[in-house]
């Protein structure tokens, strides 16, 4: 890290800001990430910070332009991530190149999906208890999200009912009213990859 402010000042604008774009770029899905990766598309975003910083430091002066040239790579990745991935994504699948994607998980994808808002979450645990969120709108003004995947496959939701199984094989449902609560909030359930059966969701576009 000490090297890093020995080299010249391009050289730091176009590792940093390259950088900042690969973090932005790939939040929440980067955890499989090897080294090799990153280098490679820190160096990508780079460029584009040094791009900037070449064309618009004729009109600009010292400080904006190294300002500006940190700031496109961050812009650039935020429309990569928006635009060019999905889009990218499209045509492969339009083209009949490719129907897979580079996520290497499938909670990696449905943590950057950003197209669809889930509905309705159903999560089978392995001691055979069902919890279920039946509206996730209830919560949209929760202070945290309705639901969420986290990078280990851990699952957050606010649950409405719990079901279980008697030992007759019939299900007994519990309502849970005091999930949200005027005063108090509203109760968040975290489950641990671990304890995951299966998750059912249901999603709608938004």
């Amino acid at each position: 890290m000490d090297k890093f402010f020995e080299v010249s000042l391009p050289v730091q604008i176009a590792l940093g800001g390259g950088y900042l774009g690969y973090l932005v770029a790939y939040v929440g899905i980067r955890k499989e990430h090897q080294q090799v990766d990153i280098v490679f598309l820190t160096v990508a975003f780079g460029i584009v910070a040094s791009l900037a910083a070449k064309y618009l430091s004729p009109y600009l002066s010292t400080e904006l332009s190294i300002v500006a040239a940190i700031a496109a790579p961050v812009v650039a990745a935020i429309l990569w991530r928006v635009i060019g991935r999905p889009l990218l994504r499209e045509i492969y699948r339009r083209a009949r190149i490719s129907y897979a994607d580079d996520d290497a998980t499938v909670w990696m994808t449905l943590a950057a999906d950003t197209e669809h808002e889930v509905t309705q979450v159903t999560a089978v645990l392995k001691d055979g208890r069902e919890l279920f969120c039946d509206d996730t709108a209830k919560f949209a003004n929760a202070a945290i999200a309705p639901f969420m995947v986290a990078p280990d496959g851990a699952v957050t939701m606010y649950v409405t009912h719990t079901y279980r199984r008697g030992a007759n094989g019939r299900k007994t449902a519990t309502a849970h009213p005091d999930t949200s609560d005027v005063v108090w909030g509203d109760s968040m359930t975290i489950i641990p990859a671990d304890n995951i059966y299966s998750l059912d969701l249901r999603f709608r576009r938004q």
